[in-house]
């Protein structure tokens, strides 16, 4: 059974001193090539869930996170929709 969307999520942008953006593949829907991102659920605070999702999919510990913007987009996911409908409140760090 799928789980309800919590309709909130965090997406991190990590960049070197160069300016290059670390970007990978991922796995699950939607398919794409992305920055570390996910829902907050129960990690608390998003900038708890920044630092849960970069350690997750990217096996990195994250020493500080600037928050960037944030805004609703009405994206697709894998889940079932929540009680908000199809889409997600972002947080960018």
């Amino acid at each position: 059974m799928k789980t309800p969307c919590d309709n909130t999520s965090v997406g991190i942008v990590i960049t070197d001193h160069e300016g290059r953006f670390l970007m990978f593949d991922r796995a699950t829907f939607p398919p794409g090539t992305a920055p570390a991102a996910g829902h907050i659920d129960d990690h608390g605070t998003a900038e708890d869930a920044g630092r849960a999702e970069v350690e997750e999919e990217l096996g990195l510990t994250v020493t500080g996170l600037t928050h960037v913007t944030g805004c609703w987009r009405g994206n697709p996911c894998r889940r079932l929709p929540g009680a908000r409908g199809t889409g997600h409140d972002w947080t960018i760090y």
